[in-house]
């Protein structure tokens, strides 16, 4: 009798172990899953921001190594300054 009981508490404790180990999977695939979805997003508001040397409020596109600057419609009054050496368009 005393082998059936601890048969059944070592089932119950693998069982256990197992649940809290795929609950610890499941929230590190979800974790990772945000994370991706979430660098995109990240990249395309820096590109807008200029948070990669695109002035002000233009929006930079990158071309290979060169880079595209659209300022257009904008209301500028002057070139915008701190333009990147590998502006290949404004």
């Amino acid at each position: 009798m005393a082998s059936g009981r601890r048969t059944a508490a070592l089932l119950a404790l693998l069982a256990a172990t197992l649940v809290v180990g795929l609950e610890e999977q499941q929230q590190e695939e979800q974790r990772e899953e945000q994370q991706q979805q979430e660098e995109p997003q990240e990249e395309q508001q820096e590109e807008q921001q200029g948070a990669r040397g695109c002035p002000g409020r233009c929006r930079c596109e990158e071309d290979g190594l060169l880079r595209r600057l659209h300022c257009s419609d904008l209301g500028l009054s002057e070139v915008p300054q701190e333009l990147s050496v590998f502006t290949s368009y404004l």
